[in-house]
């Protein structure tokens, strides 16, 4: 039986497990949840998530979500040997997988308080322009990590880089274009731009979530 996968192309976490199924290469049945229609509180969903959020997957009878633990779990279930790369079993190089998806929240979490998204979307509020700076501060560190190597846990594609990127990419939102400044991260952004599976998990919906954005936006002219 398919896994459910209970999704929102406006969700970057969302997002992220999408890329993650994809690059399992499992069967998937896609549930849209549809954000701004409030699909995520409705009493169906909500009895599947009471937080009301998304990502939700449904295995057989098995019900789970928040995306990075959707991810791991994934990986843990239908992987084995060389294949369990994107999350390893080896204590130190999961430990470093573990380290760099808090640091992709850090991340996410510094860009989506700067645009302000949750507000900007169903307020019509603002973007929160003197906290550029954060959002600076968090790209350069973020440009360190491709020192050692060329993915967000070294040399290999990990879950991480699944969060990473979605995380950064809420940039394009307000058409942010200084990824020049950052050589790593550009790097970084194009090697996974390039995966087989990037654009349809991504570009709709960060197309989407733009034109709706620089919408709202407008009105702060």
């Amino acid at each position: 039986m398919p896994i459910k996968f209970y999704h929102s192309i406006a969700s970057p976490p969302s997002r992220a497990v999408h890329m993650t199924l994809k690059a399992l290469d499992l069967e998937f049945d896609l549930e849209n949840v549809d954000l701004l229609a409030f699909d995520q509180k409705k009493p169906e969903y909500m009895k599947l998530n009471p937080c009301g959020l998304v990502p939700v997957i449904v295995d057989d009878d098995f019900v789970l979500s928040e995306s990075q633990a959707i991810a791991a779990y994934l990986c843990n279930k239908y992987t084995s040997g060389d294949e369990k790369s994107l999350y390893p079993s080896a204590l130190k190089e999961r430990a470093i997988v573990d380290m760099m998806l808090s640091k992709a929240d850090w991340v996410y979490n510094i860009v989506y308080h700067y645009l302000n998204l949750h507000d900007a979307f169903f307020h019509g509020s603002n973007m929160r322009k003197d906290e550029l700076s954060k959002v600076e501060q968090a790209l350069k560190v973020m440009n360190g990590f491709f020192e050692k190597g060329n993915f967000m846990a070294g040399n290999h594609l990990t879950i991480a880089d699944f969060f990473g990127i979605n995380g950064v990419l809420c940039l394009n939102l307000c058409d942010f274009s200084r990824y020049g400044e950052y050589p790593g991260l550009k790097a970084w952004i194009e090697l996974m731009k390039s995966l087989p599976y990037f654009s349809e998990c991504n570009e709709i919906g960060i197309k989407i979530s733009r034109d709706i954005f620089m919408e709202k936006m407008k009105q702060h002219q």
